[in-house]
């Protein structure tokens, strides 16, 4: 496991995890008034948790960077 700072935010907290052949990533955005602009490592990542909307299948796939509103949190899996 390998936490990811946020220097602008405070109240975000981020970390990845490698298991096998799998990569996770885990972010949350605790600041009530500001959205969190996060920049992906290099690939797809397949968004499993949002906002309002849990599980295993993936909602969307995404690069480069993404956005987490406030008071949420994110899940993605590296697409391989």
């Amino acid at each position: 496991m390998t936490f990811i700072e946020f220097k602008s935010n405070p109240f975000a907290l981020g970390y990845s995890v490698k298991f096998k052949e799998e990569e996770f990533i885990i972010l949350f955005n605790a600041d009530t008034k500001s959205a969190l602009e996060v920049k992906l490592p290099e690939g797809d990542w397949d968004v499993l948790v949002e906002e309002n909307i849990a599980g295993i299948k993936v909602l969307k796939t995404i690069q480069k960077k993404v956005t987490i509103n406030s008071s949420t949190g994110m899940v993605l899996k590296k697409n391989k």
